[in-house]
């Protein structure tokens, strides 16, 4: 009644919390128990209405790739028929099998850039030639390493991190999800400061933090897909504005990777070479003469609040008008342009990228 039964079933119902892991459940050593708490679940929600969406609670990324504890699963809900209409997962790029978490024994991280786009086209594989048949699929959780603090996490290496996967997975038709909106802090924790390394978009006391302003980009891209590369995606809208997205994402070290290095001091050997990028972008067959260029960029100087607020890293609290001050002088440049079609129909750009920075450019209709 308060929602609207239209509203409910976009809804996705599911019941606990990665069943499948030993470190955290002990019933996940005892899948039945998992196995009759789904059934139950899915056949309350679909007795009332069988077109609401059901689906399984997040289950850890590695036993989708070694998949002997979702086959059995499969094995059950296709027995008992009560397939689920989605399957979320956490996915976190660590070096973890089935083996090495029952003996809790600490993995590395994936050393390759590509490692999130890698685990989603093996989940896919596995869904097809294992017979899962799952249609929809949801990353509740992800990360390059597990835990809830980690310096680079407060640093514009984790908005270029977000984007960069993204632009990987754009097309898998697997969806993301925003991890932890706000961050939770306990009242000894505040002490420290607004910046604890934590994977919020915003710190606990609301100053918006990089991957927030990240997150906008991403969601004023358009619904039809033109062309990727690397470092870059093109798309455009239904009233014909095309989006541009650029970035200069810089990987993880291989001393990082091996844990080599302390996660929560920030230091140059945690992360590949800096680079600039130079781009020069050609869009062919432009239909309109002029175009309105919109371009919101996110860099070190722009948009990055913990920078911005060294100063503060070790302050006990920072005022309610200190929060609206730093989130004021910290947004991404916004710059606007016109750029003419050129005599062969072509539009060109020329664009220069520091590292980690984030770019988005719009071409409106005029």
């Amino acid at each position: 009644e308060r929602y609207g039964g239209s509203q409910v079933l976009k809804w996705k119902f599911c019941v606990w919390n990665s069943p499948d892991n030993p470190g955290i459940n002990y019933s996940a050593l005892q899948r039945e128990n998992y196995y009759r708490l789904y059934l139950s679940t899915w056949q309350v929600i679909k007795a009332i209405d069988e077109r609401f969406q059901v689906g399984t609670s997040a289950l850890m990324s590695v036993n989708l790739l070694y998949p002997e504890w979702m086959d059995g699963f499969a094995s059950f809900y296709q027995k008992q028929h009560c397939e689920p209409d989605f399957v979320m997962t956490n996915l976190y790029t660590v070096d973890d099998t089935p083996e090495s978490i029952q003996r809790r024994q600490p993995a590395g991280i994936m050393q390759r850039r590509d490692a999130v786009y890698d685990v989603i086209r093996r989940i896919l594989k596995n869904n097809k030639y294992c017979g899962w048949n799952v249609s929809d699929w949801y990353v509740a959780e992800w990360n390059f390493d597990l835990g809830w603090n980690n310096a680079l996490q407060d640093t514009m290496f984790y908005p270029a991190y977000i984007v960069k996967n993204m632009v990987d997975c754009w097309q898998t038709g697997i969806a993301f999800g925003v991890m932890d909106p706000l961050e939770n802090l306990s009242e000894d924790q505040m002490i420290q400061g607004s910046f604890q390394g934590k994977r919020g978009i915003f710190t606990y006391d609301f100053i918006k933090k990089p991957s927030y302003y990240v997150y906008e980009m991403l969601a004023k891209l358009g619904s039809r897909f033109v062309q990727k590369g690397e470092n870059y995606l093109i798309t455009e809208s239904e009233d014909g504005e095309i989006q541009i997205l650029l970035y200069d994402y810089l990987h993880l070290s291989e001393a990082y990777c091996q844990r080599k290095l302390d996660r929560n001091v920030i230091c140059p050997e945690m992360l590949e070479p800096a680079h600039d990028l130079d781009y020069e972008i050609r869009l062919e067959y432009a239909k309109e003469r002029t175009y309105l260029k919109t371009t919101c960029v996110l860099n070190e100087n722009y948009g990055n609040p913990y920078g911005f607020c060294k100063n503060y890293k070790k302050a006990s609290r920072i005022s309610s008008s200190d929060i609206s001050y730093i989130n004021e002088m910290n947004q991404p440049l916004r710059m606007t342009d016109y750029v003419d079609r050129q005599e062969d129909g072509s539009i060109c750009l020329y664009e220069h990228l520091e590292p980690f920075e984030v770019r988005l450019i719009r071409l409106s209709v005029m």
